[in-house]
C-alpha cells in the first residue's frame, strides 16, 4: 500500500506530497522508509492512502505456433561462481525508544547487514522529571550519558564491520558517516515520540549540558539535537566558567 504525506507535523525526515510505501501498520501508525532511508513509525493522521486503479482484465491472444527449431547439441550449464565474500548493498536500520518504570529512557538500535549478520545495541539514558513551572514541561537529565552511550555504539558499529570483513564487505556507495548521522536523527525522533504518550505526555521537553570541558561531548549527537530543537541558548556558567547550552523541544501531541 502507498501513502502520501499531507502534514509532516514536527517530523523532519518526511515531506509533504511525498509518496511512501507502507512496510507495516498498526491501529494508529504506519511504518515506512523516511527521506533518509531509515525505517520509522509515523502517525496515520499525517498521511492519505493512495487509491490504486484496478488492473484491466488481460486479453488472451492466440498465436500460431512457430515451427520447432532444430535441436541443438546440449551443452553443460555454466557453473555459477559465487563471490568469496558477499557484498552488502543496503543496510536495514531500525531504532526505537521507550520509558521504563523508573523513568529511564531505553534506546534500541538494530543494524541488519547480510546473511543474518545483525548488530544489536540497547542502552538506558535520561531520567524524565516533572517541572515546577508547568505540568506540560518535562526536564530530562542525562544528556552526557546519552552522548557517551552513542559514542560507544559508534565504536561498536565500526568494530563489527571491521571484525566481519571476512564475512561481508560494504558496498563503497554506503557512506558510514552519513549512516551514523541518520541513526542519531532517528534516536532523537524516537525520544520526542515518548512524550506523545499518556504516561509522559508533554508539550515541551528541555535538556542541557556544558559544551566546554566535557569529555562526553559528541558533535554528532549535538548537531542532530539542534536539527529538531525549537530553541537553543548558550551562555557562560559563572559557577564553573564553562559554556553551557540549553535546548527546548516541542512535542506534537496526537489527538
Amino acid at each position: 500500500m502507498k501513502i502520501t504525506c499531507k502534514n509532516k507535523g514536527a517530523n523532519k525526515l518526511i515531506s509533504v506530497d511525498a509518496e511512501y510505501e507502507v512496510i507495516n501498520e498498526s491501529e494508529t501508525r504506519y511504518t515506512i522508509l523516511n527521506d533518509s532511508g531509515v525505517q520509522k513509525n509515523y502517525a496515520k493522521k499525517l498521511f492519505d492512502v493512495v487509491e490504486e486503479d484496478e488492473p484491466e482484465p488481460a486479453v488472451r491472444q492466440v498465436r500460431e505456433r512457430a515451427p520447432r527449431a532444430p535441436r541443438q547439441p546440449r551443452q553443460a550449464p555454466p557453473v555459477p561462481v559465487e563471490p568469496v565474500i558477499p557484498v552488502v548493498n543496503e543496510l536495514t536500520i531500525t531504532t526505537s525508544a521507550g520509558a521504563s518504570d523508573n523513568r529511564n529512557i531505553i534506546f534500541t538500535i538494530n543494524v541488519d547487514f547480510i546473511n543474518n549478520f545483525r548488530l544489536n545495541n540497547t542502552f538506558n539514558s535520561f531520567i524524565i522529571n516533572n517541572s515546577n513551572i508547568s505540568c506540560g514541561i518535562r526536564e530530562c537529565d542525562g544528556l552526557n550519558g546519552f552522548m557517551n552511550n552513542f559514542t560507544d555504539f559508534v565504536q561498536q558499529f565500526r568494530n563489527y564491520i571491521r571484525n566481519h570483513n571476512n564475512d561481508f564487505r560494504l558496498n563503497p556507495d554506503i557512506n558510514i558517516e552519513e549512516t551514523i548521522n541518520e541513526i542519531a536523527d532517528g534516536l532523537w525522533q524516537d525520544f520526542v515520540s515518548i512524550f506523545d504518550a499518556d504516561r509522559y505526555r508533554a508539550g515541551i521537553v528541555t535538556l542541557s549540558t556544558n559544551v566546554t570541558n566535557n569529555a562526553n561531548l559528541s558533535n554528532i549527537v549535538i548537531n542532530s539535537l539542534e536539527k529538531i530543537a525549537q530553541n537553543t541558548v548558550q551562555v557562560l556558567n559563572r559557577n564553573s566558567n564553562n559554556e553551557i547550552k540549553h535546548w527546548l523541544l516541542t512535542v506534537e501531541t496526537e489527538e
